[in-house]
């Protein structure tokens, strides 16, 4: 898995479907992902149905997850659900800037432009990321307050003020954190089109030397 600096996991973690798949023994699978589908985006559900590349996607998600079925990935999960469209939107942004990168070149165009029409995009589907990330807090906060309610278990006390502790601090400079997010994914952006384009061009090179081999071998008589 892809590890990213402090400042970052908090946002993220939540990009990546992969972030939520473990290899080790598990209880939570299919079935746990299409419940959460049904109970907190049933529009994706729906959409699956009647798009199939959209419908292969979820599936695919779905049939590959595994997780550990404890309190705090019960929510992981949730926030998974809730940004799943946020994901494709954020894989989308990566294809067009590859497409868009290979278009400048070629055409000379300003690659300033590119990248900072790219940055704008980012920053929305970031701040999509966020907002659901905060939703679903809320949503924990909610829940550990309702069982502290019900059980006056200290554990549920503590954990609902370490929760709000984590909140504040998801809020503190906000704006300042989904702009430097935003800009590190499109500096990833700019160095994984760099490695891409490299291997292509050696993969090229090896094959012009392979032919030009094949032309210098002797012709049997």
């Amino acid at each position: 898995m892809q590890k990213y600096r402090k400042t970052e996991i908090w946002l993220l973690a939540t990009l990546v479907v992969s972030s939520a798949l473990y290899a080790q023994e598990t209880t939570l699978g299919k079935a746990e992902v299409l419940e959460a589908f049904r109970k907190y985006n049933p529009a994706a559900l729906e959409k699956a149905t009647t798009v199939q590349a959209y419908g292969q996607i979820l599936n695919k998600l779905a049939e590959d997850y595994s997780a550990p079925a404890t309190e705090e990935q019960k929510y992981e999960l949730i926030g998974l659900v809730k940004n799943f469209d946020n994901s494709l939107r954020l894989q989308w942004v990566r294809e067009n800037y590859f497409n868009s990168r290979t278009l400048q070149e070629m055409s000379g165009l300003s690659l300033n432009a590119l990248e900072e029409q790219t940055r704008n995009e980012l920053k929305k589907v970031v701040q999509a990321l966020f907002d659901v990330t905060m939703e679903v807090k809320q949503l924990q906060l909610a829940d550990y307050k309702q069982q502290f309610k019900e059980t006056h278990n200290a554990q549920f006390k503590t954990q609902v003020k370490q929760l709000k502790q984590e909140i504040r601090q998801l809020k503190q400079n906000s704006k300042q954190k989904i702009q430097a997010t935003a800009d590190a994914y499109l500096k990833q952006l700019a160095a994984d089109y760099q490695a891409k384009q490299s291997q292509q061009l050696q993969a090229e090179q090896s094959a012009n030397r392979d032919i030009k081999a094949n032309h210098k071998k002797p012709v049997a008589e």
